[in-house]
């Protein structure tokens, strides 16, 4: 009887530790639970932040202000300007007169006309050759009292260095403004002078130029038939192909032929120069021109 109570004891002591037991295991499943929820995972913790930030006011207008200041000023910037080589003609008028140690010069009417080409460099510069036929000359008085006429033809080959840029005055009136300036080479094609004396004693003299004159028995002609000169012009080329310039043109070679005159031929024409001048023709014009 004793034994079967100890027994009991014992059995009713062993069911009280597995409870024990069991409730120390539920109360630790239970705080593995609560921090398992207290910490979540990478990718909710992710998803939270985005909502928080998409949630938080941003303002872009200060961002689009800045792109649409780019973009407008990308939209104003002027674009390269494509410019083709191009030929023309023009055709102008104005005075020539020389510069020379007799006194008394006299203003000529010239005249000028050609082909002309422009061949573009670059946005601003470009080489404007060209071929013209040009009258020059003027009139001055001699040393002898003979007032000299001359009337000069040529023909000019001017190389042209050609600054241009876009002007746009109105709607109506676009294209680009120019300066140019280059040398001229020049061949004297015909030459006459026209000399009356003063004096009525002297006798009215009328002589070629550029050529030996046979009526005079000359070897050699009185001006020098090659001329070099500098050409400075300004002017407007129009989008619709016209163009106006005004230019003047600097000659810088002695035309007298003095240098190769013998004596015999000095004083054939002494009775006209006393002294042979010292001559450099110059003039200044208006031209108008087309180009295709």
């Amino acid at each position: 009887m004793g034994f079967a109570l100890s027994q009991s004891a014992a059995m009713f002591a062993s069911i009280e530790d597995a409870q024990t037991v069991s409730d120390s295991v539920a109360a630790q499943q239970n705080t593995v639970f609560a921090a398992q929820d207290s910490v979540k995972s990478p990718v909710l913790v992710v998803e939270d932040s985005i909502k928080r930030i998409s949630e938080v006011p941003i303002d872009t207008s200060d961002y689009f202000d800045e792109l649409n200041d780019i973009v407008e000023m990308d939209a104003a910037k002027p674009l390269p300007e494509y410019r083709w080589t191009t030929i023309g003609v023009s055709l102008g008028g104005g005075v020539s007169w020389y510069n020379s140690t007799p006194v008394n010069n006299r203003n000529a009417v010239c005249v000028r006309g050609g082909l002309n080409f422009d061949v573009p460099i670059g946005q601003w510069f470009s080489l404007q050759p060209e071929l013209l036929f040009a009258t020059r000359g003027g009139g001055f008085q001699t040393s002898l009292g003979y007032n000299m006429e001359d009337n000069l033809f040529y023909f000019d080959v001017p190389i042209n260095c050609k600054f241009s840029k876009r002007m746009n005055f109105s709607k109506t009136c676009t294209g680009r403004g120019f300066i140019s300036v280059g040398p001229v080479l020049s061949l004297g094609v015909y030459g006459k002078t026209t000399a009356d004396a003063v004096n009525a004693e002297l006798p009215a003299l009328d002589h070629r130029l550029f050529q030996n004159d046979p009526d005079e028995e000359t070897e050699h002609a009185i001006y020098r038939s090659f001329d070099f000169s500098f050409n400075f012009r300004l002017g407007y080329d129009f989008d619709s192909e016209w163009s106006v310039a005004v230019g003047y043109q600097l000659g810088v070679v002695n035309l007298m032929n003095d240098g190769n005159y013998d004596v015999n031929e000095a004083k054939q024409y002494s009775h006209i120069y006393g002294e042979f001048p010292k001559l450099t023709n110059s003039s200044a014009y208006v031209t108008l021109g087309y180009r295709w």
